[in-house]
């Protein structure tokens, strides 16, 4: 009976989460040194409302010249779900902390982040924007979404091909 109860607690204390670091690629350096990148204007970005599936994309480059593609994906079986800049900078800068500083992918309950390095002057994301892009999500299918790069190089995404996301400046 206690150990059912001590599998228990651990069970319910346990994270509920998934995820990897990426083994190869660009390595960028706030693993080693926070002050490189701006996570709190990071996740001022990605802040907001979701509808389930939304995407929403950030491109930043830290004080080393690296672009980042920072990603958070609302997965939760919520219609709508809010995310505040603190909820945000605890997930993403555990993909920023990856070992080698190459990024990484975690899913939670509701949020999948992702943060991924890129070479100087190449693109954070494909071009152009205005096209279908294939993203493929181990917690659902292949989806199609389009984007639109919106304020700030900020890139909104949506599933609907018949509608455009007004930009809220």
């Amino acid at each position: 009976m206690r150990s059912i109860l001590l599998f228990l607690v651990a069970l319910f204390h346990a994270s509920f989460a998934a995820g990897f670091c990426f083994s190869e690629g660009r390595r960028g350096s706030f693993h080693k040194n926070q002050d490189v990148l701006d996570i709190v204007d990071v996740c001022n970005q990605l802040n907001g409302t979701y509808d389930r599936l939304q995407v929403k994309r950030f491109c930043a480059t830290d004080k080393y010249q690296v672009s980042w593609g920072l990603e958070l994906k609302m997965i939760g079986a919520d219609i709508k779900r809010d995310i505040s800049t603190r909820e945000c900078m605890s997930g993403m800068a555990k993909q920023l902390m990856c070992k080698e500083g190459r990024g990484g992918v975690t899913t939670y309950w509701n949020w999948r982040y992702k943060a991924k390095p890129n070479y100087v002057g190449s693109e954070c994301f494909p071009r152009p924007y205005w096209k279908p892009i294939d993203a493929y999500d181990p917690q659902d299918e292949p989806e199609r979404y389009f984007c639109r790069v919106m304020q700030r190089n900020f890139l909104s995404c949506w599933d609907d091909s018949k509608s455009v996301p007004v930009p809220d400046y």
